[in-house]
């Protein structure tokens, strides 16, 4: 019997460190770090923006103590009213609305601090914006949200609504826009099932069911242009007009450094183009183009440059006569010069010796 019971004891024994050590090894399986894939110096991907949702992570709407509205410029309460402090007078003081709102119900948007409602009305700027429906109204995106330009977009149950920045932050309907698939997708441009707009206009030769945001494009100072880039099945759009030159659609990307910021040129399988503007770098190859910093890039015939000799900082990049692309390198630490080839110096683009 003694040795029976220890048979079984051995067995059980046998058995739970088994399961034991399958169980560890799949929870390693399950945690262990997925392989990833380093991306080269320079992508040359197009990074389409994906539609942005039109709802938000968390709640849509939060009490004016929950925000950060409570600093200057913004909402707070004073002496039980609901208060907007915005622009400036005349003397650069800033002047404080005294709004017709219920301080029981008002809400900001977790969104954007400067839209404001309670049980009977929206409010933008402290102004209201008649004919909304507080119970569906949903702010979409606000300008320069997380760096994306998404623009002012909201709707609610009846209309979607444009914030336009350069008329004193008016907030007014978008005509004929379909309420039920209204979207924001970034950078001021949205679409719904038949039209895409940008910063609240239709854009008529584009083609909402192909249309995709590529990005903002670098200016040659190194500071966002404010230049966007978009493309349908048809044609590839600089904020928002159709490019005139003979840009391949199914290749036509911009150029990101390796942190996937933009820089100032884009490509397709043919050419080279100055993003500011879309035109072509005349000779530039798209196969070995490299974009160096914010003064240079290179490709395997010449080096290039906005700020040499025959170039313009407001966006046109040309070759820089007699250098080298084989050994021309940037240099840092030197007084005078910023790159070298071996046989000139050269500071932002121009010789100096």
């Amino acid at each position: 019997m003694g040795f029976l019971q220890n048979a079984v004891f051995a067995v059980f024994i046998f058995l739970n460190t088994f399961v034991s050590g399958a169980l560890g090894f799949f929870h390693l399986a399950s945690t262990a770090p997925l392989n990833t894939t380093v991306q080269s110096s320079f992508s040359t991907t197009s990074n389409k923006a994906q539609p942005i949702a039109a709802s938000l992570a968390g709640p849509l709407w939060i009490p004016l103590s929950q925000s950060e509205a409570t600093t200057s410029p913004g909402w707070f309460i004073q002496n039980g009213l609901v208060v907007y402090q915005g622009a400036m007078d005349s003397g650069g003081n800033l002047v404080n609305r005294i709004v017709q709102i219920d301080p029981n119900t008002f809400l900001v948007s977790a969104s954007d601090l400067d839209f404001g409602k309670d049980n009977s009305n929206v409010y933008y700027d402290g102004a209201l914006i008649g004919g909304s429906d507080p119970n569906s109204f949903t702010v979409l995106g606000a300008p320069y949200d997380d760096g994306q330009h998404n623009g002012d977009y909201a709707k609610d149950k009846l209309s979607a609504y444009y914030q336009d920045s350069a008329s004193s932050g008016t907030v007014t309907p978008i005509p004929g826009a379909d309420v039920a698939t209204f979207v924001s997708i970034g950078y001021g441009y949205a679409k719904d099932n038949r039209f895409v707009y940008l910063f609240g206009d239709v854009i008529s030769a584009a083609d909402q069911k192909t249309f995709v945001v590529l990005g903002l494009a670098d200016s040659p100072e190194g500071s966002l242009s404010g230049d966007t880039y978009a493309e349908d099945r048809t044609h590839v759009f600089l904020n928002g007009n159709a490019v005139s030159s003979n840009v391949d659609v199914g290749s036509f990307s911009l150029i990101r450094d390796s942190s996937g910021e933009p820089t100032s040129y884009a490509k397709d399988k043919s050419h080279v183009y100055n993003a500011y503007d879309c035109t072509t770098i005349d000779g530039a190859d798209p196969a070995t183009f490299t974009v160096l910093n914010t003064y240079y890039a290179k490709d395997k015939y010449n080096v290039y440059s906005f700020d040499g000799p025959g170039g313009n900082v407001a966006g046109t990049s040309v070759a820089l006569i007699g250098a080298d692309p084989a050994t021309f390198q940037l240099v840092s630490g030197a007084s005078s010069y910023d790159a070298t080839d071996g046989r000139h110096k050269y500071n932002h683009g121009w010789p100096v010796d």
